[in-house]
C-alpha cells in the first residue's frame, strides 16, 4: 500500500511540476528550444503523457516542441518521446474500443463507442503498431452495426467494412487478422 502512495505522490509531483513549467510556456505560445529538459523514461511512463492542450500535457508540449524547434539539439529525443506518446494514446483508445466491443458481444451495449474509438485510432494514428488489429476490429464493428442499425446509418457499413478489409490486405498482407476477417465475410458472401 505504501508503494502505491509513493508512486501516486511521484506522479502528482511530476504532473504539477510540469503543469507549472508549461503554464509559463503557454503565455508566450512559444517554446524555449534550448532550456527544455525532457522527462525521463520513468517520468514519461508514470505520467502517461495525457492531458489536454489547455492543461499543458506532455503530449501537447512535445508536439509544440517538434513543430517549433526543428533545429534544436534535442529534436531527435523529442521526436522519439512524441512517437512514444502517440503510440501510448493509440494503445489507450484501442483498449477502450476493445472493451466496448466486448460489452456489445456480451451485453448488446457499447457498439457505437467501439466504432467511434476504432475510427479515431485509424484516422489519428496511422503509424500505430497495432493498426492491423484496429482495422480488423473496425471491420467487425461495421458488420455488427450493419446488422443492428441497417439502413439507418449514414454510410453503407458493409461497403465500409469491405473497403477496410481491402486496406488491411494491402497494408498488412501477412497480418494474422486477415484469416479472422475472411471468416467475418463468409456468411455475407452466401447471400
Amino acid at each position: 500500500m505504501r508503494s502505491n502512495s509513493f508512486q501516486l505522490a511521484v506522479v502528482l509531483a511530476f504532473v504539477f511540476g510540469f503543469a507549472i513549467f508549461s503554464f509559463g510556456q503557454e503565455k508566450s505560445n512559444s517554446i524555449d528550444c534550448k532550456s527544455y529538459r525532457f522527462p525521463t523514461d520513468n517520468d514519461y511512463k508514470r505520467a502517461k503523457v495525457g492531458g489536454t492542450e489547455a492543461q499543458g500535457g506532455v503530449f501537447f508540449y512535445l508536439k509544440k516542441f517538434v513543430e517549433q524547434c526543428p533545429d534544436s539539439p534535442s529534436i531527435q529525443q523529442a521526436k522519439q518521446h512524441f512517437a512514444i506518446s502517440l503510440e501510448e494514446r493509440a494503445e489507450t483508445s484501442l483498449y477502450i474500443a476493445k472493451f466496448y466491443l466486448k460489452q456489445y458481444e456480451e451485453k448488446q451495449t457499447g457498439l457505437k463507442g467501439a466504432w467511434a474509438r476504432l475510427r479515431e485510432v485509424i484516422e489519428k494514428y496511422p503509424q500505430f503498431s497495432k493498426l492491423d488489429e484496429a482495422l480488423f476490429l473496425l471491420i467487425k464493428a461495421n458488420l455488427y452495426l450493419d446488422r443492428l442499425e441497417g439502413k439507418n446509418y449514414e454510410e453503407n457499413l458493409v461497403e465500409s467494412a469491405k473497403k477496410t478489409y481491402k486496406r488491411l490486405l494491402a497494408e498488412f498482407p501477412f497480418s494474422p487478422y486477415i484469416c479472422e476477417a475472411n471468416k467475418l465475410f463468409q456468411p455475407t458472401q452466401n447471400k
